[in-house]
């Protein structure tokens, strides 16, 4: 009896949404990139990029990423690359 009391319930709350991942994002989570970098998305690269066709992109074996200059620097720990010159703001 209880199998037959708990089969509708599961059935309801999978219809009703709440097993679903929500889909939208929150527009105020996202942060602005203020400068994007490129990086070597490889396990030895140390350097991010202000451009993509920077000379030491050119030995990246590995995808090349595009992201948020502060992240580069403070999650992936990179320094800028010593082949370019920072670009005049």
């Amino acid at each position: 009896m209880k199998y037959l009391l708990l089969i509708p319930c599961i059935y309801l709350f999978t219809i009703s949404g709440f097993s679903q991942e929500n889909k939208t994002e929150d527009p105020l989570k996202k942060s602005i990139c203020k400068n994007e970098v490129f990086i070597c998305n490889s396990t030895g690269s140390k350097a991010y990029h202000y451009s993509k066709e920077c000379k030491g992109l050119n030995r990246c074996n590995d995808t090349i990423k595009s992201i948020c200059r502060e992240k580069a620097e403070k999650k992936f720990g990179r320094l800028h690359c010593g082949y370019e010159s920072k670009p005049t703001q």
